[in-house]
């Protein structure tokens, strides 16, 4: 994975990182995001961790996940945390 918006409080003090999960292709992804996470694996669509608001809520999209490899990883584990932090901070 590499961090896109290292400065991004759902990234921050991170580094590119390798992680085993499932991959996606063929997907699209809205115009305005902002891209945290990409990826060159050939089998995955680019962008697979954005940022995006609606209305007055922030919203964070993490393609990561999927079983044991993902959740023992800790660099996805403190995305997650991060994440969870920034949605909830008013």
């Amino acid at each position: 994975m590499k961090i896109v918006t290292k400065n991004h409080p759902v990234t921050k003090d991170l580094d590119d990182f390798v992680i085993h999960d499932e991959t996606y292709n063929y997907f699209e992804v809205i115009p305005g995001i902002q891209p945290l996470l990409t990826t060159e694996h050939s089998e995955s669509g680019k962008i697979i961790g954005w940022t995006n608001s609606y209305s007055n809520s922030k919203i964070v999209f993490i393609q990561l996940g999927h079983d044991h490899n993902a959740f023992e990883n800790q660099n996805y584990r403190t995305i997650v945390r991060q994440a969870i932090k920034w949605v909830s901070e008013k």
